[in-house]
């Protein structure tokens, strides 16, 4: 029997018989479809029609924001209604020629999907802009699925065309994510932190086999006195071959969407038809925080979100040996890196998953961060407490501190918690996803969000609660997780609904984030003879020379013994100093520093206008 006619089969079953009460509904449903030409599919025509010519406005008037009273000026009224008008009678005349009861229901999402590109895209990191479309989006989507628009039905796929659409996905995602960060690198905009000293680390990683750097804290010192993160090691063999920073900006795109095939297996394991598996891909591929999280290059964070995916999928499927070795790699990635595998062990070990090696896999995650603390304190520089120090009375206070607090004053976790500025990143990381992560009828899954409270909302370091950096992949893991088993349970109509409003969610969640990155493509050929001028004279400097250098020349340099970013250092003695010109706020004052290097007896060798200046020991 074909696959297709399984999977139509496993849906008209789901229909049937998702429960009682939705069977006993099946005939009256029936009686409200909607007619080609109904009053409601005209109301749907008139509405797609609007948003159709909204959207086409919004694209071509320029020179006012939409987000103002001042933009209605800029629109022509006559234009805008020939438009509607033009595009009511075509879709009328399609409908009228397929007899299709559907098309207006699919060219409203069509054009609202249009709308929203368009809009969103325009206006990055509007939480409450999102937060209003999004809404929208489930009004929409909840009308197309109570008139029973068959979207599901009406579509086809394969698992051959499942899994070339989730390549040809993970293939995009690469080329965006790693084409922006490469992009980043190319036109000067990926600083030293935290771009810079990772490509020198590889350096010395290539030529010594030791992960050192002197970029990261102004001297020779191993990153690993900063953070414990031996996962660095598993990109070393590719960078042999290719040692070149933007080798790591693609790496990391890489491994971010080779994440998309434990979750594939994940959905698998739970039967979900290609269908949802399919929406559950893309919403994954579109999700903001995802590529939001490369917009500061790359990071040692980004192997927890494939990793912590595939350990799951090793819990599900009982299979010891990954189960272990996907353990054991999550707590390779940072020291504090135990914290989701504690969790997830703890979950298991309540749910009944493999209890045994799952209180064993906790106990090894505790005694490696332990390890890893000793480690960072007696040969590094200790671990980073000081982003807890809203649970400290001091900013040199220890963990323990913090343990304490959390434990004998929950009203202070509930109040550092669920500021403003942090539930507006929790809406931005759950509804894009429908809050299915959150929709719990078990309460145990609640232990999973548990990383969530104390990574991401906890803390007052802004930097963990924005949905621009690094520290929300390994939640992202956890969330995907719960998408899918939670997705699952669901039943009926609710279930495709959900299943299309994540696919909407995250669509306009990326074009509302991560669209405008696309801005560093058009940054690198719009500034050609700046960026080939800075690339030619910094090629110029000698590979033996030691360089203290702005920020955003580091990584550029950074295939040398010696390199400092010039405001975080010590160092004075060097034999070269590169100063970055472009930005015209601070040139006053880097004009200063470079005259007392002249007077110390430093040689200006160039002095390209605004753009760069190099002093010269020799």
């Amino acid at each position: 029997m074909d696959m297709n006619d399984n999977e139509n089969k496993t849906f008209m079953r789901e229909e049937e018989n998702a429960n009682s009460k939705e069977g006993r509904r099946i005939l009256r449903n029936r009686a409200v479809e909607l007619k080609p030409n109904s009053i409601q599919n005209l109301l749907l025509r008139l509405l797609s029609a609007w948003l159709f010519a909204s959207g086409i406005m919004a694209f071509t008037v320029s020179g006012q924001s939409l987000l103002t009273v001042k933009y209605s000026s800029r629109v022509n009224v006559l234009v805008m209604i020939m438009v509607m008008a033009l595009v009511f009678f075509v879709v009328t005349a399609v409908v009228i020629y397929l007899k299709s009861r559907y098309f207006d229901s699919g060219f409203l999402l069509l054009s609202l999907l249009v709308y929203t590109i368009i809009v969103v895209a325009g206006y990055n990191n509007k939480t409450e802009l999102l937060a209003g479309v999004l809404v929208f989006w489930a009004f929409v989507l909840y009308f197309t699925v109570k008139y029973r628009v068959k979207m599901f039905e009406l579509l086809s796929i394969s698992d051959s065309m499942l899994k070339v659409y989730i390549a040809l996905g993970a293939a995009a995602f690469v080329a965006f994510v790693g084409g922006f960060g490469v992009f980043r690198y190319l036109t000067y905009s990926a600083p030293n932190y935290d771009f810079g000293l990772f490509s020198q680390m590889f350096y010395y990683m290539k030529e010594t086999f030791m992960p050192l750097t002197t970029s990261e804290r102004g001297t020779l010192l191993s990153h690993f006195a900063i953070h414990v993160s031996p996962i660095f090691y598993l990109l070393l063999p590719g960078y042999l071959i290719f040692p070149n920073p933007m080798y790591l900006q693609i790496m990391q795109a890489v491994i971010l969407a080779s994440g998309v095939i434990p979750l594939y297996l994940l959905c698998r394991h739970y039967q979900l038809s290609n269908k949802y598996t399919i929406c559950i891909a893309t919403a994954f591929l579109f999700f903001p925080a995802i590529s939001g999280g490369c917009f500061y290059d790359i990071h040692e964070n980004c192997f927890l979100l494939p990793l912590l995916l595939w350990f799951f999928y090793a819990a599900e499927k009982r299979k010891v040996p990954l189960f272990y070795l996907f353990g054991i790699l999550v707590l390779m990635v940072k020291e504090d890196a135990f914290i989701y595998l504690f969790f997830v062990c703890v979950y298991f070990i309540i749910t009944g998953k493999m209890r045994f090696h799952s209180s064993l896999m906790m106990a090894i995650s505790i005694f490696y961060f332990g390890f890893a603390l000793m480690l960072l304190y007696f040969q590094g520089y200790g671990a980073m407490t000081n982003r807890f120090s809203n649970f400290m009375t001091n900013k040199n206070g220890s963990l323990l501190e913090v343990v304490k607090n959390v434990l004998v004053n929950p009203a202070l976790v509930i109040f550092e918690s669920f500021e403003i500025e942090k539930l507006l990143y929790a809406i931005m990381m759950l509804a894009p996803l429908g809050f299915l992560p959150v929709f719990c009828k078990k309460p145990q899954q609640l232990i999973l969000i548990m990383p969530f409270v104390l990574i991401n909302l906890m803390p007052d370091y802004n930097y963990q609660h924005s949905i621009y950096f690094q520290y929300n992949f390994g939640v992202i893991a956890i969330f995907f997780y719960l998408v899918v088993i939670n997705l699952k349970r669901l039943k009926g109509r609710f279930k495709k609904f959900m299943a299309l409003f994540i696919v909407a969610g995250t669509v306009a969640g990326f074009f509302c984030t991560s669209a405008g990155f696309a801005s560093y493509f058009v940054k690198y050929f719009d500034n050609q003879e700046t960026i080939n001028t800075i690339n030619m004279y910094l090629d110029d400097i000698p590979s033996d020379a030691s360089v203290i250098s702005d920020t955003m020349f580091v990584a550029r340099l950074s295939q040398r013994d010696e390199i400092y970013e010039r405001n975080y250092t010590d160092v004075t003695d060097v034999d070269y100093y590169i100063y970055d010109m472009r930005n015209a706020s601070q040139r006053d004052k880097k004009q200063e520093e470079i005259e007392q290097l002249i007077n110390e007896g430093y040689v200006k060798v160039v002095d390209e206008e605004n753009i760069i200046v190099i002093l010269s020991a020799k």
